[in-house]
């Protein structure tokens, strides 16, 4: 397995509204499902796909931390594993409402897959807009991305 290269300076958005930002930006942003081939046949979903896009999750990982392994590993264990998400430097509380949040970010992502391509972006519309009312979030849309520079987090 390939080494992870040093993460002190990379970390998760601070609040669960900045890596909900984060994520939703990125998935309205780029509108399609990012798949890989996977190695027994067919296609799935992948942190990076065969078509360049990413996933939820995958979209968290820098480029730089990011090496094929993790394919098949579930999201917080590689989050975990490049340290991006420390279950021994952060309270249970704390670790366990990103994880809540980053399945269900994963779970939009992944459910995506199978959706006609043209319904994709309605489709995450709807489940982002569920998952910030689940956690108390404000919900980012589509027309939010021509307002907002994808490099500038929303107050």
């Amino acid at each position: 397995m390939t080494t992870a290269p040093d993460t002190t300076d990379y970390r998760l958005p601070d609040t669960l509204q900045g890596i909900y930002d984060a994520v939703a930006r990125h998935l309205l942003a780029q509108g399609a499902v990012s798949v890989a081939t996977l190695p027994h046949g067919g296609i799935g979903c992948a942190y990076r796909g065969d078509n360049g896009l990413k996933c939820a999750i995958g979209a968290l990982i820098p480029d730089e931390l990011y090496y094929p392994e993790m394919e098949g590993m579930g999201g917080l264990a590689v989050l975990s594993s490049i340290r991006l998400l420390d279950f021994n430097k952060h309270d249970r509380e704390w670790v366990a409402a990103r994880a809540d949040l980053l399945i269900a970010l994963q779970r939009a992502h992944d459910d995506a897959h199978g959706v006609l391509p043209r319904r994709v972006l309605p489709f995450w519309e709807q489940r982002l807009a569920s998952i910030a009312e689940t956690f108390g979030l404000r919900p980012f849309t589509r027309a939010m991305l021509e307002t907002c520079d994808a490099s500038t987090p929303r107050a």
